[in-house]
């Protein structure tokens, strides 16, 4: 689905957004921080395309940060993907009724599922059925490829208020002496919204999840289901 200029709404969502409001809040940080300005915005077309472009190459970068080390223990934690897990017997995402539904219907598409409800294999199974129904239905619903945009989005902003505080602390420890007051203050806000985005990036994947399951059951059976 191409909006402009090339750009899907993953690279606007995910990369473009994510990367500019995190260049944008690094040269303020430097500049309160560090006392260091980078550069002084004009407001023109020439530093608009600049910062376009190294917003999403900063959003490529915060992406590819994410994905080999927050994504890695936020799977650990919630026990697999969130389009596997949201049927399993233990989430009440779904109800079982729904559950049922949906699992026969990936069954039938993509073949018989493997182990018990509690079996490492089923999950992996489950997981890789419901990536083929993502493919399928993303294919065909731009809210299911927005959706799971806006999730990959709160993961970089995840990392990219982590990266600031760490440019909050290095910065003033060179280049000015750490203050409670400005220090503490700016690297205890970029704690909070980093908190936030790691709680976003949950609920968004499992608006996703649910957004991409029940569409595909709709899909499948012509039917809605209440969930």
């Amino acid at each position: 689905m191409k909006l402009q200029d090339g750009l899907n709404v993953y690279d606007i969502f995910a990369m473009l957004i994510p990367g500019t409001i995190f260049l944008g809040l690094s040269m303020i940080t430097l500049k309160f921080a560090a006392g260091i300005e980078v550069i002084k915005w004009k407001g023109g077309l020439g530093d608009a395309t600049i910062l376009i472009i190294a917003g999403y190459s900063a959003g490529t970068f915060l992406q590819g940060i994410g994905k080999i080390t927050i994504e890695p223990i936020w799977l650990k934690i919630r026990g697999g993907q969130p389009t596997a897990t949201i049927l399993l017997l233990n989430s009440n995402v779904l109800s079982s009724n729904l559950k049922v539904k949906i699992i026969k219907s990936l069954t039938n598409q993509y073949g018989k599922l493997p182990g018990n409800q509690n079996d490492h294999v089923l999950l992996k199974s489950l997981e890789d059925h419901t990536y083929q129904a993502y493919k399928f239905v993303s294919s065909k619903d731009p809210i299911t490829k927005r959706f799971f945009a806006e999730f990959h989005a709160m993961r970089g902003h995840a990392v990219s208020f982590f990266l600031l505080i760490v440019l909050t602390l290095v910065g003033g420890y060179i280049y000015s002496e750490l203050t409670w007051d400005t220090h503490g203050l700016i690297t205890g806000i970029y704690l909070l919204m980093q908190i936030a985005s790691l709680w976003r990036m949950e609920n968004k994947s499992l608006t996703y999840a649910k957004n991409t399951l029940i569409y595909f059951l709709n899909l499948n059976e012509k039917d809605d289901y209440d969930y």
